[in-house]
């Protein structure tokens, strides 16, 4: 997880107001508690109108500096004296882009407990940006779960306080508070962004929860579509259970939609599809390994050679195969030519015959049959269609995971 840029902190930070536009007079205020004392004595007030002017007039940071560590140095102040000191001080560290020294300042504005709403609005989210820049995690927390109901904050500020969960240990609270705001976006239409969805996955996958994790996967996926993100989704479902071989090349297809074939599965793929009755699909795999350079055209001479031959004599017998498949009571012929189509590429009349099969019904595992569909229909970017029939095919405990995978897919 990347740690929250320092820069991007520092952009919004210096967006939150200017001290040229100070003056020394204070407006009422009231802390959550009552009403707060607002007087400033002479003494404060007159370093307070010297620091002001220091910068205002000279821009002189340092002679600021000074006049306000005299102020707070005097004794017997309001802790609204205390407030007013430390929050000069801290705008014209922000001024100086000393984010580090900034942060203190605050910290002290909101122990003095006399923080205004409008000011906490303000500030709040500011100090837990300082405190994560800090690696401060608690304060993050701390201020953070204040501020997450205040108007200003957005999806940064849940990535740095899911952030700062995880971070500080609270591997559950990290959780917890991912899971929030994703339904939080959700509710409003929108989704939560990488980075949190990443917090997400991380915490349940440090608890031990894989189930939880491979479904924020899914998620991550969807959003961010790398390789290697639908890699580790089409992993998870390789990694959920006993899959007979024809659900093994299901998420073979899969990976291979999807740009996430390692180099070893190309000669994989090409093996068991070839031991389906599958030549067609067996050549095309073994044609794009050696045109991308995952295998070499001489290594796999004699593969290529055999497997070429085979799809010559399939590609000559479909008309028979076809006539056998209409011929038969049951859908499960259709289906099989249906998937002998697919390694085609005729995926319009692979769509019709597995339809069929899936009419005549027979089937030894039904769900296999939408599983197949679901991936013609996609060849012909019917993506509702095609995420109806992994929906269903996700009903049976034999394909679910495939079909869970496959759906994800369609869905983006």
């Amino acid at each position: 997880m990347n740690k929250f840029s320092r820069s991007a902190a520092l952009a919004f930070l210096l967006a939150g107001g200017s001290v040229a536009a100070m003056t020394t007079g204070v407006s009422p205020a009231y802390a959550q508690d009552g009403e707060v004392d607002t007087e400033i004595s002479r003494p404060v007030a007159e370093l307070y109108s010297d620091a002001a002017e220091a910068f205002q007039d000279d821009q002189d940071f340092a002679a600021a500096h000074m006049y306000l560590a005299e102020a707070r140095a005097l004794p017997d102040k309001t802790p609204w004296e205390t407030y007013t000191i430390e929050k000069l001080d801290m705008q014209l560290y922000l001024n100086q882009q000393e984010l580090d020294l900034a942060l203190p300042r605050i910290n002290a504005m909101i122990d003095t407990g006399v923080m205004p709403l409008e000011d906490k609005q303000a500030y709040l989210r500011i100090a837990m940006l300082l405190s994560s820049n800090a690696q401060d995690y608690e304060h993050v927390i701390e201020y953070g779960t204040e501020a997450v109901n205040y108007p200003d904050w957005d999806d940064q500020a849940d990535e740095v306080l899911a952030t700062a969960y995880y971070f500080s240990g609270d591997l559950a609270g990290a959780e917890q508070f991912a899971q929030s705001v994703i339904a939080r976006k959700e509710a409003a239409g929108g989704m939560a962004t990488l980075q949190t969805l990443n917090v997400l996955f991380n915490a349940q996958q440090d608890q031990g929860k894989e189930q939880e994790a491979s479904q924020t996967a899914g998620q991550i996926a969807v959003v961010d579509p790398t390789p290697e993100n639908w890699g580790r989704v089409i992993d998870y479902a390789f990694a959920s259970g006993d899959l007979e071989d024809r659900q093994y090349l299901n998420l073979y297809r899969l990976r291979r939609e999807t740009n996430s074939l390692a180099p070893a599965d190309y000669p994989g793929m090409a093996n068991m599809a070839v031991e389906l009755g599958l030549p067609a699909e067996a050549q095309s795999v073994l044609n794009e390994a050696i045109a991308t350079g995952n295998l070499q055209a001489g290594e796999v001479a004699d593969a290529v050679a055999d497997v070429s031959a085979l799809t010559s004599e399939t590609e000559a017998a479909l008309a028979e195969f076809a006539s056998e498949a209409a011929a038969s009571p049951n859908g499960q012929a259709e289906v099989q030519y249906g998937e002998l189509l697919l390694g085609y590429q005729r995926f319009a009349e692979a769509e019709s015959a597995i339809r069929r099969g899936i009419e005549k019904g027979g089937m030894a595992n039904p769900a296999d049959a939408q599983v197949l569909l679901g991936i013609a229909l996609l060849e012909q970017d019917k993506k509702a269609e095609a995420q109806q029939a992994f929906s269903a095919a996700e009903q049976s405990p034999a394909t679910q995971p495939v079909a869970w995978a496959w759906g994800l897919y369609a869905s983006m």
